[in-house]
């Protein structure tokens, strides 16, 4: 009779014995290497690490192990821990044979004096000089009777007219100045000729040689001559303050009847950047009517972030470019510098003035600008290097930089193909190079290329490594919350955690098994040891915390 099964119960046969042959060799591997209770703690325990030796997996599958062999996970070899405990405080050391080191392709360089520069890239756009811009104003409440300057862009030389304003205050004034004209003698000659339509270009005579005062008059008529050129001489500084010049005083006076319409011209060259006048247009006192730019003068304003505060100064050379002149390198110099940051973009302003002969740069054209700054020893920007001493640099390809840490790997002197890696100080990064703050000495050889490589065989032989934080303690563990700062009490409290197992350990009995089944087990393992670091985490933050 032929047993006939269920293809249904075959399948879950064949589950079950794939479970227990899976429980069966994990038991097997974790007994000849080591159990999980044997270390649950991600970091090598300094106090414990000369009682007995710890060896760890080069791709930190398994926590460390107590007795050496094969990784249950990947199957590369289990190493010594080596650390400062094991090397005895020495730095991590690592020699290479010629022909490894030429595959990984080593390059030193000497650790040096010199003076190095800074390059601080900004970005804005062309504008005119605000130095050299003008605003013609309105001298007086009125009336906008003509405009010469129709719109903005037109070019414009000093003197040329821009608007006619009628005022009535100008008016009353021009009024009064020829009342006064009426009391002085020689009146005749400083008005116009009979039939001359327009007097623009007469000429009063000069102030020097006119002598108002009749020398033969009497004194009581000569004292009454002087007020009325006293009183004349009022009215021309009321005109002056309006704002009109000597000559159109003048031609007021040689015109002889007041119009109260007065032509204001350009103070300078240059090229109209607004044009507010209409005809027929009230304006007041103050207002602007036209603007005026020089196109000489240029400037880019651009835009610094805080970081590059520091490196800025007035008076440092500067190089842009555009879009509009490809391959071109404009030059200038650092003429203003923003008191202020903005507090919405956390920008600077930076000005760059740029003499524009030909006009070739307009406004608003983007640039790129390049400011080099060069730095003394203390990392401060200055201009003057003479009486500075030069800063102690390694070039930027040297230093492996984590977080706050920076590890460079040093040449040691006499034995070939030797490097030793040692913690170091930097200041601010140069174009290039980094400025040395402690750590390294004026001659020594470090590594440019290749010290990755270097600090991966270090990390493999468990020394100590760009990865090693406070307390020569490796981050093996996923750093939760709180970045590197919080690993050293995380890695605290996971200590507690291994001296409390281990006793544990010791009180269950000898023929104990750890209690893993398979992946279920691994799994309950992981989340029961996550809860107790948790709790114990929470307890020493409580215990911080000062009472109310």
């Amino acid at each position: 009779m032929r047993l006939s099964l269920n293809p249904k119960y075959l399948w879950v046969l064949s589950v079950v014995l794939a479970f227990v042959l899976g429980y069966w060799l994990s038991h097997s591997a974790l007994d000849d290497r080591g159990s999980w209770t044997d270390s649950p703690g991600m970091h090598m325990d300094q106090a414990n690490a000369s009682e007995a030796t710890l060896y760890v997996c080069p791709m930190m599958c398994v926590p460390p192990m107590n007795q050496p062999g094969k990784c249950p996970v990947c199957g590369m070899e289990l190493n010594p821990a080596g650390g400062e405990a094991a090397s005895g405080g020495k730095a991590p050391t690592l020699e290479l044979t010629p022909d490894a080191a030429r595959l990984a392709q080593i390059q030193t360089a000497p650790v040096e004096r010199k003076y190095v520069e800074t390059e601080i890239r900004l970005f804005g756009r062309i504008e005119y000089d605000p130095v050299e811009q003008y605003k013609v104003t309105a001298f007086a409440p009125g009336t906008i009777d003509r405009v010469y300057v129709q719109r903005a862009g037109q070019t414009v030389r000093a003197g040329d007219p821009l608007f006619d304003i009628h005022s009535s205050e100008l008016y009353f004034l021009e009024q009064e100045l020829l009342e006064v004209l009426e009391d002085l003698p020689y009146r005749e000659s400083l008005f116009p000729s009979r039939g001359q339509k327009t007097a623009r270009s007469m000429k009063p005579p000069a102030t020097a040689s006119f002598d108002p005062v009749d020398p033969n008059a009497s004194p009581a008529e000569q004292a009454r001559q002087k007020a009325v050129w006293e009183r004349y001489e009022q009215v021309r500084r009321k005109m002056q303050l309006l704002g009109l010049t000597r000559d159109a005083i003048d031609n007021v006076v040689a015109r002889g009847r007041p119009t109260g319409i007065s032509t204001v011209s350009t103070p300078t060259t240059g090229v109209i950047l607004e044009q507010n006048a209409h005809k027929g247009t009230f304006v007041n006192i103050g207002d602007t009517v036209f603007t005026v730019g020089n196109p000489t003068y240029m400037w880019a304003r651009l835009e610094a972030y805080e970081s590059d505060f520091a490196w800025l100064r007035v008076g440092q050379e500067a190089e842009f470019q555009t879009d509009a002149f490809p391959g071109e390198t404009f030059r200038g110099r650092v003429r203003y510098l923003d008191t202020t940051f903005d507090p919405k973009k956390r920008t600077l302003t930076v000005g760059v003035l740029y003499i524009n002969p030909k006009s070739r740069l307009a406004p608003n054209m983007l640039v790129r600008c390049a400011i080099r700054a060069r730095m003394t020893a203390n990392g401060v920007a200055t201009p003057n290097l003479a009486d500075q001493p030069a800063p102690l640099v390694i070039p930027d390809t040297a230093p492996l930089i984590t977080g706050e840490r920076a590890v460079v790997y040093v040449a040691v002197p006499g034995k070939s193909g030797a490097y030793e890696g040692r913690e170091v100080t930097l200041g601010p990064r140069a174009k290039g190079y980094y400025i040395v703050r402690s750590g390294l000495k004026r001659g020594e050889s470090v590594v440019v290329n290749g010290g990755f490589k270097i600090d991966s065989a270090v990390q493999i032989l468990a020394q100590s490594s760009m990865m090693t934080i406070a307390g020569n303690r490796p981050a093996l563990a996923h750093q939760h919350h709180g970045g590197s700062a919080a690993m050293p009490e995380r890695l605290a409290t996971q200590s507690e955690m291994v001296s409390e197992e281990k006793t544990t350990d010791a009180a269950a009995p000898q023929g104990g098994q750890p209690e893993v089944t398979g992946a279920a087990g691994s799994g309950g393992r992981s989340r029961s040891y996550s809860g107790r670091l948790e709790q114990l985490m929470k307890e020493r933050q409580q215990k911080k915390q000062p009472p109310e």
